[in-house]
């Protein structure tokens, strides 16, 4: 009986190393490529390791360009998908969550929140926005007003392609007493969020919006 047990862990563990396997080409895992593709049914499957120190670090796997899976399906627009990643992590994995949410060290320093920004996908910016609670306010901030390499946050990105909702959204992070903060946010940058939004031909009304709210 005992034998039989370590027979089946012994075929489980090289399940998931098979599952974790990196690929030669571009360094992507199958949950990488799946999150790109959209795969909702796959991911899900994928995501099914018992394990959980194992299933923490097969979905914070970085590719060549340091994406990880959330970074693809936040810029594919996959929204069940980004679920599934944030919902990997829970109770006293809270901090490895944060940190997966907030990476950083990717192609052009973009976060999944650029990603999502730069591609209007509202419902993952509010998802992202949301994995930080009440209390955890600053950094929030923080992670919002992260710079990519040419020093663009996701209001940046956001205001460029017109994006009015998104712009909103992370205008309302900020309440009156880090009015500040904010001003400081949108004249980031030698190109500003307001000259961004000038640029744009997509909607004209988000430099209203920006001037609107720094008053």
């Amino acid at each position: 009986m005992l034998n039989t047990f370590g027979e089946e862990k012994e075929k489980r563990d090289k399940l998931i190393e098979y599952v974790m396997k990196e690929e030669a080409y571009k360094n992507r895992t199958v949950l990488h490529l799946a999150s790109l593709g959209g795969h909702v049914r796959i991911v899900e499957l994928l995501l099914n390791i018992e394990e959980k120190d194992k299933l923490i670090q097969f979905v914070m796997k970085d590719d060549y360009n340091k994406f990880t899976a959330l970074h693809l399906a936040s810029f594919k627009g996959h929204e069940e998908i980004v679920k599934l990643l944030l919902n990997t992590f829970y109770g006293e994995e809270r901090d490895k969550l944060i940190e997966y949410v907030v990476k950083k060290e990717a192609f052009k320093n973009r976060t999944a929140l650029h990603l999502a920004s730069l591609g209007g996908h509202v419902r993952i910016v509010e998802l992202l926005l949301n994995t930080f609670h009440e209390e955890e306010k600053d950094k929030l901030i923080e992670f919002m007003m992260k710079e990519d390499n040419i020093n663009h946050t996701a209001l940046h990105l956001s205001s460029l392609k017109g994006h009015e909702k998104i712009v909103e959204l992370l205008l309302n992070i900020f309440n009156e007493e880090e009015k500040d903060k904010l001003i400081a946010h949108v004249i980031n940058a030698d190109n500003t969020a307001v000259h961004l939004a000038l640029l744009s031909t997509e909607n004209p009304q988000i430099t209203d919006l920006l001037k609107y709210y720094m008053q």
